[in-house]
């Protein structure tokens, strides 16, 4: 359970970074594409985002009608002793759960 809610929360962390501007990619799949599609997309464009910013290891999940459909994992959990990062490894999200927050609540005064 623990790391599902990691996973979700580097996932939104992401999406955060995007929508504030903090982090800039170009964007050649859109929203409404089938899972698959968007998932061959993450895998190429994530471990890329990785090594441009020297993030040593991320775990990604996509949540499609109200239950993960994919999750995975790049990178290391472990640099040092080069232990390879996976799923079921827990991660500390430190604060990325208020900028997730603040963003759900900028989305619902919006609307």
């Amino acid at each position: 359970m623990l790391v599902w809610f990691i996973a979700l929360s580097l996932l939104f962390g992401s999406l955060a970074a995007l929508l504030s501007g903090a982090l800039r990619i170009s964007n050649s799949v859109h929203a409404d594409v089938p899972v698959d599609r968007y998932r061959d997309h993450m895998e190429q464009l994530i471990p890329c985002l990785m090594e441009q910013y020297g993030i040593p290891g991320c775990s990604i999940a996509i949540v499609n009608d109200y239950g993960i459909s994919w999750t995975q994992s790049f990178g290391f959990a472990d640099v040092s002793s080069g232990r390879v990062l996976t799923p079921s490894i827990p991660m500390s999200v430190q604060s990325i759960s208020k900028s997730i927050t603040a963003w759900g609540v900028m989305k619902l005064v919006e609307k």
